[in-house]
C-alpha cells in the first residue's frame, strides 16, 4: 500500500518504516582485524539509519565472539546534515573457521545498515 494514514490533526502522517525504505544521512566505516594475524584485514564501508543502532549491534557480535572494539567513532556534520560512524574491531578468526565475518555483516544488516563495498587484506610474506 503506497498510501499514507489520514492525520486528524488536519493532514497526513509520515510514512512507517516500511513505506520509507532506508533513509540515507548517515554513513560507516568498519575495519575488523584479525587478532592472530593483524595482516589479515576487512574493511567494509556503506549506509544506515541510525549509527547507534548498527555501532550497538556491531559490538555485540565482536563482544560475543572475544573480540574487542578498539576504536569508535561518531561524528556529526550539522552543515551537510550528516552522522558517520567509523569503527575499528579486533576477532579472532576473522578469515577463519568459523568466520567472525559473518557475524559481523549479520550484525550491520541487524542493526539497520547496508554494505556498499567491502575489501579485504590478506598479505602473505
Amino acid at each position: 500500500d503506497d498510501t499514507f494514514a489520514f492525520d486528524p490533526a488536519g493532514g497526513m502522517a509520515l510514512p512507517s518504516v516500511e513505506q520509507q525504505g532506508l533513509c540515507i544521512g548517515a554513513t560507516f566505516g568498519i575495519r575488523a582485524v584479525n587478532s592472530v594475524d593483524p595482516s589479515r584485514q576487512i574493511n567494509a564501508l556503506g549506509f544506515c539509519r541510525c549509527v547507534h543502532t548498527l555501532g550497538w549491534h556491531v559490538n555485540r557480535a565482536v563482544l560475543t565472539k572475544g573480540g574487542v572494539v578498539m576504536m569508535k567513532d561518531h561524528q556529526v556534520c550539522m552543515e551537510k546534515l550528516q552522522e558517520k560512524l567509523v569503527m575499528t574491531v579486533q576477532v579472532p578468526f576473522l578469515f577463519g573457521v568459523p568466520q567472525s565475518w559473518d557475524d559481523i555483516s549479520e550484525a550491520i544488516s541487524s542493526g539497520g545498515g547496508l554494505i556498499d563495498r567491502v575489501s579485504k587484506k590478506w598479505m602473505l610474506y
